[in-house]
């Protein structure tokens, strides 16, 4: 409510200024502090609110070029992960040894060399995830997967904490943001006195190990040509020694006894595309045309 006697304002700015004014008065202090809190806390909820309206309006045009770029479900694309904050008490011993703090870095490092995971950069992020956490958004699917197409992340990484009796483990949830499927990657033991570099392969392994069975390396081969090509490089993973399988169509039904390509070294290998070697087929059975590609699947190790 307006103070009797103060003129009206048209815009909280203009009430700011009034009020500041006031505090510089005699006797005007106390008051105007007072309601310079109140205005200072009402522009924080408009803008919160304003920002939440730019997000989702970013949503739904992310969301249109999502559904234009999404034509081919077979050829892998870049495998972006986003370590989100859990809304659970992570528990005394965890909180001492600060491991949320420290941990989405250093998993950062291992998941940079031991897989195709790229992390979703967190400077352009952390804006987002708050006015998410503020809207108590991160826990509804839809939300998660809208939110995955906004910043390209595929995939959720939510780690939880739990404790029987004098036992600590530390749990690794993965979410796709396309499905909006939850699944547990695994569960970490550790303790109070525990080695830090261990403890942080572990967590790498098992997200390592999860990503690869639900996500494993496709794509489609084709002759360019005496050259033979794969649509897919270097920004989806692709490393030299790597080895696919190839089929005449997705089903395995259809794969191709004993025909197969291989990275051979790094220059062979492309920003979006691949030069491989084949084996067990003809060149002249590998299609020319893109659109008649055969699929291709990474060998499991």
């Amino acid at each position: 409510p307006r103070p009797e006697g103060m003129p009206a304002w048209d815009s909280l700015d203009e009430a700011q200024k009034m009020f500041a004014e006031l505090a510089e008065t005699p006797g005007g202090a106390e008051l105007a502090k007072l309601y310079l809190e109140r205005i200072a806390d009402r522009q924080n909820y408009t803008e919160r609110f304003q920002n939440i309206a730019a997000v989702r309006e970013a949503i739904e045009s992310r969301k249109i070029e999502a559904q234009e770029g999404e034509d081919d479900d077979w050829t892998s694309e870049p495998l972006r992960y986003l370590v989100v904050p859990t809304s659970e008490p992570v528990g005394p011993v965890a909180r001492e040894l600060g491991i949320l703090d420290w941990l989405p870095t250093l998993l950062a490092r291992q998941l940079e060399e031991k897989s195709a995971l790229q992390p979703v950069n967190r400077d352009e992020i952390d804006r987002v995830l708050q006015e998410y956490m503020l809207m108590g958004a991160l826990g509804d699917p839809q939300e998660q997967k809208n939110l995955g197409k906004l910043r390209g992340a595929r995939v959720f990484i939510r780690f939880g904490n739990f404790q029987i009796q004098d036992d600590l483990a530390w749990t690794i949830n993965l979410v796709d943001t396309r499905t909006t499927e939850e699944y547990q990657a695994g569960e970490v033991p550790y303790s109070a006195e525990f080695s830090r570099d261990a403890f942080v392969e572990s967590v790498t392994n098992a997200i390592v190990e999860e990503v690869n069975t639900r996500y494993p390396l496709r794509g489609r081969v084709f002759r360019d040509g005496d050259q033979v090509v794969l649509n897919i490089g270097s920004e989806t993973g692709v490393q030299p020694g790597m080895r696919l399988d190839l089929r005449e169509s997705p089903a395995k039904r259809d794969a191709i006894a004993n025909a197969r390509i291989e990275v051979l070294d790094e220059a062979s290998i492309h920003r979006d595309a691949t030069v491989v070697s084949y084996s067990g087929i003809d060149l002249s059975d590998i299609p020319k045309d893109p659109e008649d590609a055969l699929y291709a699947e990474i060998v499991p190790e």
